[in-house]
């Protein structure tokens, strides 16, 4: 039951930051959508691209949609490697709207047409969006020995915004099969790098995971300093997604550790945000 109420909070946090960048993203998005009403067949390729890959981790329905056209194309034009991005992010929708099986046929079909070219990038990409899937799907070994693989290929090639997301996935792993040690020796990985502190969202996410895991370990203590640190990063920005999240799941270890008083302020908290 654990294992299924922490996968769950980590994908209510996606939710709630990513809906909460929505707005930034609106101009450039139409922008594209506008440029996109004008032109014609093969024509639309670049903007079709462009629009699927950011709405991708937003709005993966509408990140399909215009993905499929953009892949029919790269199909009829003969670009294998663009056929290779977009079916890597056609698993990682299929996977958000949880058609985990055509995910997975998606994630091996870019991966074989990755290898078929040779380019470690994506095949770093297509393992990386299978070890997703594997996740949702309660297969932690699969999904392991994907994370593992592409890590490896990424920190070779020197990818270290790549390799820092794929930390946080490998801690996300361990922390689903009970290694919580494992799973925060990630995080922090993560949260070390160089790269992690460009990133508010993955800031305030690497740091809700250390939580997580910590609270599985029964450190509350040591659980609401990165909770609590998430929450002031998030109040720091203006970031209102992460200010909601922060306060509920503040609440949450009130409610275990302290006094539902604690609880019901934060959680009337997260209501206001």
């Amino acid at each position: 039951m654990r294992v299924v109420v922490r996968l769950f909070s980590f994908l209510t946090l996606l939710q709630l930051l990513l809906v909460s960048i929505l707005p930034a993203q609106t101009h450039h998005i139409d922008s594209l959508k506008s440029s996109l009403g004008k032109l014609s067949g093969d024509s639309r390729f670049p903007a079709l691209f462009a629009i699927a890959n950011e709405l991708e981790g937003i709005l993966p329905a509408q990140a399909l949609e215009y993905g499929t056209e953009a892949l029919e194309i790269a199909v009829r034009t003969g670009d294998k490697k663009s056929q290779a991005t977009l079916l890597a992010s056609a698993a990682f929708c299929r996977a958000s709207l949880g058609d985990f099986s055509q995910s997975l046929q998606d994630g091996y079909a870019s991966l074989a047409l990755s290898e078929q070219l040779g380019d470690k990038i994506l095949i770093a990409s297509a393992r990386s969006t299978l070890g997703i899937t594997y996740v949702y799907v309660g297969q932690f070994s699969k999904a392991l020995e994907c994370h593992l693989e592409a890590l490896r290929l990424r920190e070779e090639l020197g990818l270290d915004d790549a390799a820092t997301r794929t930390m946080n996935n490998i801690g996300i792993v361990y922390h689903n099969i009970g290694q919580y040690d494992k799973a925060i020796e990630y995080y922090k990985k993560a949260l070390a790098r160089p790269g992690a502190a460009r990133d508010t969202i993955q800031m305030i996410r690497f740091m809700h995971n250390i939580g997580f895991s910590e609270q599985q370990k029964g450190n509350f203590e040591e659980a609401m300093k990165f909770h609590t640190e998430a929450l002031r990063l998030a109040e720091k920005t203006n970031y209102v997604g992460g200010m909601a999240y922060s306060n509920f799941t503040i609440g949450s270890i009130s409610t275990d550790r302290w006094s539902c008083t604690g609880s019901c302020h934060r959680n009337r908290a997260s209501c206001r945000h």
